[in-house]
């Protein structure tokens, strides 16, 4: 729900006329006007605006308390948002692209470094072990790296590209190419896109080179197990809900 304070909103577009869809996706099997869009984009960046200025507050409280110089802040967002990026609100399986899939992580660590843009490959399973080595507890054993020490310069990034998932789709992306396709299948047709002639993947490539879905697979494969993945060892818990809600059997019971 997209319903922050009504003056945040309208500092990024105010009509009278127009009606507040705070549940943004029913406008997608709609014909919406240029100001219901708008609108609807001012609801969801004066929430952003909203949450920012609540964690404003809790800055200056670190200040207030004299606790900013020994204490480490982390901001991780959860996964982004179509704002009408192609024509949508909200977000789907399908649209495994960054305006869905990036997460934002900021790092203010008391000693430094300051201003600093880190260029490398980390997932969300990095913040744990980021933390842990922090405190000097051991994380050998955990799937995941230090991104503080990437930062600092003290290691170079052990990854040379992500993956993402969602329901039966999965995304595997490098430098040059991120290649879409579900997992469900043993021989999935993948959609490859050339991410040097086209950043913002747009069109997909009609004859992609099969070393690059080739190893896209492979990868796929390392992070989930061989394909097609059919979770015959889960339930569901909802027949409403993604994957991310299915929950293992035990004993040979079927999950609640």
């Amino acid at each position: 729900m997209w319903d922050p304070p009504r003056q945040y909103a309208d500092a990024y577009f105010k009509d009278e006329s127009v009606k507040d869809y705070i549940y943004p996706l029913v406008l997608n099997d709609m014909n919406p006007s240029d100001a219901e869009v708008e609108r609807t984009k001012a609801l969801y960046l004066g929430y952003v605006t909203f949450v920012d200025r609540l964690i404003g507050h809790f800055l200056e409280s670190l200040d207030r308390l004299n606790l900013k110089d020994d204490t480490v802040v982390m901001f991780l967002s959860d996964h982004g948002t179509q704002v009408w990026d192609r024509g949508r609100f909200g977000k789907g399986p399908k649209e495994l692209f960054p305006f869905n899939t990036q997460l934002n992580w900021f790092i203010r660590h008391p000693d430094g470094p300051r201003g600093k843009h880190v260029d490398a490959w980390v997932q969300n399973q990095d913040l744990t072990p980021t933390i842990l080595r922090m405190m000097g507890v051991d994380c050998d054993e955990m799937d995941g790296v230090d991104a503080w020490a990437i930062a600092t310069g003290k290691t170079s990034s052990s990854r040379d590209h992500a993956t993402t998932g969602w329901a039966n789709q999965m995304c595997v992306r490098d430098e040059s190419y991120s290649v879409h396709f579900p997992v469900t299948q043993s021989e999935p047709e993948a959609e490859v896109y050339d991410l040097k002639a086209d950043p913002d993947e747009e069109t997909p490539m009609p004859n992609p080179p099969e070393n690059v879905v080739k190893e896209a697979l492979a990868r796929a494969t390392a992070a989930v197990g061989p394909l097609p993945v059919t979770f015959r060892q889960f339930d569901q818990r909802h027949v409403a809900r993604s994957m991310r809600t299915f929950a293992p059997k035990r004993f040979g019971e079927s999950a609640e």
